[in-house]
């Protein structure tokens, strides 16, 4: 599913999944904070979520990043992020 996603929306995406804010991306790869901006807005509208939560949820799914921590934690985590998801209406293009 992240072949829909350009080479630097997946950069952004592996980097709020690691958990850097606008301003640390921005930093990273030498853009303007209004620039993550506008690639956040692109990529939630491609995968159609509405929240940094989901991205990270998607990230792991599609192996563009790795939780390190124990199986157990990294479940808890994931059940989580799912019941985010149904709380808040997110549709899911990845299956669990």
């Amino acid at each position: 599913m992240n072949g829909s996603l350009t080479c630097r929306e997946r950069q952004v995406a592996i980097l709020v999944a690691q958990g850097g804010s606008n301003k640390n991306i921005a930093q990273q790869l030498g853009i303007s904070q209004h620039t993550v901006g506008r690639h956040l807005k692109n990529i939630f509208a491609k995968l159609q979520i509405h929240s940094r939560t989901s991205l990270i949820l998607y990230a792991v799914r599609e192996g563009m990043v790795e939780l390190s921590c124990e199986p157990k934690l990294a479940a808890r985590l994931t059940q989580l992020a799912v019941r985010h998801e149904a709380e808040h209406g997110v549709r899911r293009r990845v299956a669990v």
